[in-house]
C-alpha cells in the first residue's frame, strides 16, 4: 500500500485553489480534502494537476549512447565537420573508437567510406550516423576492425543501411546503465510516466533488461524485433517494428506475409515517404489488426488518407505515430529541401484527427528533440526556428496536442486535461495554471511528476500539519 499524498494549492481544469487527494495510487478526492497524520503534502503554488505524459517513440539506448558521441545535427559547413571529426579523433587514446551523430548530408554532402578517410586520415576506426539514425558509415578501420570481432564484413563502400545491429556492443557504442537511467530521468523531469521504444532491432533479451533498467522511473513500452518460433520470449515485447524502408520498398505481398508472422502481437511500420506510406497501409487493409500502428507518416496526401478512413470498415484503424518535434530540429532544412506540395503535405496531424485516426505523440529522441513540450508546442504553431510556418491548416489545439502525448493519445475531442477521480494517480505538477501553460506549451516547466500516486520527479513536501 502506497503512501496518501495530498496536493494542495493546485488549478484544477479551470478551478484554482484546489486540492487532490491520492490514496493506494488513486485519485480518490478532487476539491476541499483533508490532510490526515502520514499524509505527504506537496504544494502545488497555484500551479497545474494534469495527467502524466507518456513519449510514444524513442530509443533509450541511442539516447544515451549519443551524449557519449560527437554530435554534427547543427553543423552545415564541411569545413568545421572535418575539424570537429578531427579534434575528436586526435583527442582519443590510440585505438579508441570514434563515434559522430547528426551527420546532415544535405548540408554536407554524400558520405562513404573513401570519402570519410580523406576527412579523417588517421588511425582511428570511426563510424558516422545519418541524422535520421538508418545509415552508417565506417572507416576502413572500423570495417577491418569490426570483422576481426564479430567475423562480418561491411560493403566497400562501408555503408550500413537499417542494418546496425552488428555494431552494438562495439566500443564506442557501448554505455553505462547509469547512462539510460539518467533518460529515464530526464523524461519523468518532463512529466512522462512512460514511453515506447521503438528500435527495430532490439530483442526480447535486449528488451527485459531495458524495462528494469528503467523500471523505478518509466512503464516502457517496447516495439522490436520479436521471434515468432518463440512465443514464450516475446513477454518484454509490446510488438514488432517494421521499417519500409524507401530505398528498398518490398513488395506489397511480401509486407503483408512479414506483418502475419509478426503476430499474435502488434505491428508498428516505420513510413515516412508517399510510397513507403501507401504501402504500408495497403498491407494493413490486408493483414491489420487492433494496435497496430504507422509509424512518422511525414509525407501523406489528404486523397489517400481520406479513401484509406473511408474504405477501412471491418477493422480498427491503425494509430499514427506522430512527431511534431521535426518541425523544430530539423524544420529549416525541410523548409528548404521540400517542394511546395510537399510542404502541405508534411507532418498532417490535424487532417488524421479528423478522419478518425488516433494520434501518439513522439520526440523519435535522440533523432528527434528530446524536449517533450517543445515538441508538443510544434504540434500547435507548426514553426521553424527561423520563424516560418509549415501549414497552418494542419495545427492541433493546445488540448489536443497535450491529449497526443499522453498514455492512450489523441482521440475524439480533447478538453482541458486534469485528473478525474477514481483514475490511477499518474499526474504532473505544473509551475503555472493550464490557461496560463496553453498560451506557450514549450515554456511549461513540471514541478512534480507522479507515477501511481509515487514521486518520480520532483515533489516539494511540505508537513502535513500546515493543513486543515
Amino acid at each position: 500500500m502506497s503512501q496518501s499524498v495530498l496536493i494542495v494549492n493546485a488549478a484544477v481544469g479551470w478551478r484554482t485553489g484546489t486540492s487532490v487527494l491520492i490514496r493506494d495510487g488513486v485519485v480518490s478526492e478532487i476539491g476541499s480534502c483533508r490532510a490526515r497524520p502520514g499524509t505527504r503534502v506537496i504544494d502545488a503554488r497555484g500551479g497545474s494537476v494534469v495527467p502524466g505524459l507518456w513519449d510514444h517513440h524513442l530509443h533509450l539506448r541511442s539516447a544515451a549512447a549519443r551524449r557519449r558521441s560527437v554530435d554534427v545535427s547543427a553543423v552545415t559547413d564541411p569545413a568545421r565537420f572535418q575539424a570537429m571529426v578531427r579534434a575528436a579523433a586526435d583527442s582519443k587514446p590510440l585505438g579508441a573508437w570514434l563515434r559522430v551523430v547528426g551527420y546532415d548530408d544535405d548540408a554536407l554532402g554524400d558520405l562513404d567510406a573513401h570519402r570519410l578517410e580523406e576527412l579523417l586520415p588517421s588511425p582511428t576506426p570511426a563510424r558516422v550516423q545519418h541524422r535520421s539514425g538508418h545509415q552508417w558509415v565506417l572507416n576502413q578501420r572500423a570495417m577491418e576492425l569490426l570483422h576481426e570481432a564479430t567475423g562480418q564484413s561491411v560493403p566497400n563502400d562501408g555503408v550500413l543501411l537499417d542494418d546496425d545491429s552488428i555494431l552494438a556492443g562495439l566500443p564506442g557504442d557501448a554505455h553505462r546503465d547509469s547512462d539510460i537511467v539518467r533518460e529515464a530521468r530526464l523524461l519523468a523531469a518532463q512529466g512522462c510516466i512512460g514511453a515506447t521504444d521503438m528500435t527495430a532491432t532490439i530483442d526480447p533479451v535486449s528488451a527485459r533488461e531495458l524495462v528494469g533498467i528503467v523500471r523505478r522511473w518509466l512503464q516502457l513500452g517496447v516495439f522490436g524485433r520479436a521471434r515468432p518460433d518463440a512465443r514464450a520470449d516475446r513477454a518484454p515485447v509490446n510488438g514488432t517494428k517494421l521499417i519500409v524502408a524507401d530505398h528498398d520498398l518490398p513488395e506489397l505481398d511480401g509486407l503483408t506475409r512479414m506483418i502475419t508472422a509478426s503476430r499474435p502481437g502488434p505491428v508498428a511500420l516505420h513510413a515516412v515517404t508517399y510510397e513507403a506510406l501507401v504501402l504500408a497501409m495497403s498491407a494493413l487493409e490486408t493483414a491489420g489488426r487492433a494496435g497496430d500502428r504507422i509509424e512518422h507518416a511525414f509525407l501523406a496526401t489528404g486523397d489517400y488518407r481520406k479513401s484509406y478512413a473511408s474504405g477501412a470498415l471491418n477493422h480498427e484503424l491503425p494509430r499514427i505515430g506522430a512527431h511534431p518535434g521535426f518541425i523544430w530540429c530539423q524544420g529549416n532544412r525541410l523548409a528548404r529541401v521540400l517542394t511546395e506540395d510537399e510542404q502541405e503535405d508534411y507532418q498532417r496531424l490535424r487532417s488524421w484527427h479528423d478522419a478518425g485516426y488516433v494520434l501518439l505523440g513522439g520526440t523519435d529522441a535522440p533523432f528527434g528533440t528530446p524536449r517533450l513540450w517543445r515538441a508538443m508546442q510544434c504540434a500547435v504553431d507548426r514553426r521553424t526556428p527561423d520563424g516560418r510556418t509549415l501549414n497552418r491548416a494542419e495545427a492541433l489545439t493546445p488540448e489536443e496536442a497535450f491529449a497526443m502525448f499522453t498514455p492512450d493519445g489523441l482521440s475524439g475531442t480533447a478538453a482541458t486535461p486534469e485528473p478525474r477521480i477514481g483514475q490511477t494517480a499518474d499526474i504532473c505538477i505544473l509551475a503555472q495554471p493550464w490557461a496560463v501553460v496553453r498560451r506557450n506549451l514549450s515554456s511549461a516547466r513540471v514541478t512534480a511528476t507522479l507515477r501511481a500516486g509515487v514521486v518520480i520527479a520532483g515533489g516539494r513536501t511540505m508537513d502535513h500539519r500546515q493543513f486543515p
